[in-house]
């Protein structure tokens, strides 16, 4: 017995043959007008083969549950996706399942021509769920959820606040974004080269320095050397003059001495021929 939906449809029905090992068995499908007749060709040296008939007096198929929480909504004209909204359940659970959305871009041809808008409303699961359009004016419009009675019987609600770009906008605005991709690319790498550049020019001029330091080192050594050469002269020359100076004043003194030694001898033989003249003279006085 099948469910009554299925009346006068069974016979398209296909169908699967499985043995205990779970193993799919080759098998073609015949349908009757009174059953479906299932051929097991492989089965044995003879086949074998399934009749099964129905009986579609069932219960009616319960319909698919699918859910009724919004996920997306896309605004679409003549099957052309211009514009979509995602809803989050953060944006459901704050608002209580009216979301609001705003700067939607739509082409300005549809400012004040909402109306002209196809509305769709997926969930999750990408199934189309049920929506009316509630209250539209020149740059927003309501959606409604029936369906989605989370927070309330009243269901839920989006309502969406467009912004409208014209074509040509849109064309510069697209050709403005790749031209400034494109200087930013050039930009880095014209940094990068500069960059690489001035390091190289950095590396060279301290090379050049240590270069230079080291020759100045090597010279200031070298003009070291030669004062210390230079005071050792000078200090050598300067004891040269002081032992010639001492050495002449030494000189002069033992002349001076010398001198007065030589006046004293002379003083003295004048004193003593001076008596001895004296003495001659009181001879002669007396004689």
């Amino acid at each position: 017995m099948i469910s009554s939906d299925y009346k006068d449809t069974w016979n398209a029905f296909t169908a699967k043959v499985y043995n205990k090992y779970g193993d799919l068995l080759n098998s073609n499908v015949i349908s009757k007008p009174a059953f479906l007749h299932i051929v097991l060709p492989e089965y044995k040296d003879d086949g074998g083969s399934i009749m099964i008939t129905f009986s579609a007096t069932g219960d009616p198929l319960e319909p698919e549950e699918i859910s009724q929480t919004p996920a997306r909504v896309v605004f679409s004209v003549d099957g052309e996706d211009l514009a979509e909204v995602t809803i989050s359940e953060e944006d459901l659970r704050n608002d209580d399942g009216y979301v609001r959305k705003s700067g939607v871009e739509l082409p300005e041809t549809y400012n004040g021509n909402l109306d002209k808008l196809t509305v769709t409303v997926y969930n999750e699961d990408d199934d189309s769920l049920e929506s009316t359009i509630g209250t539209i004016r020149a740059n927003y419009m309501q959606i409604h959820f029936p369906k989605y009675t989370e927070y309330g019987s009243e269901g839920g609600a989006l309502t969406v606040v467009f912004s409208f770009v014209s074509v040509e906008d849109e064309s510069v605005l697209e050709s403005d974004v790749t031209d400034a991709a494109d200087n930013s690319t050039v930009e880095i790498e014209d940094e990068l080269q500069q960059s690489k550049d001035e390091t190289a020019d950095s590396n060279e001029i301290i090379s050049s320095d240590d270069t230079d330091d080291s020759e100045d080192a090597s010279e200031s050594d070298d003009d070291n050397d030669q004062i210390k050469e230079e005071e050792k002269s000078e200090d050598e020359t300067v004891g040269t003059d002081e032992d010639t100076k001492n050495g002449s004043e030494s000189a002069d003194e033992n002349d001076a001495e010398d001198a007065k030694d030589d006046a004293d001898e002379e003083e003295a033989e004048e004193i003593q021929t001076s008596d001895t003249d004296a003495d001659l003279a009181e001879e002669i006085v007396e004689d």
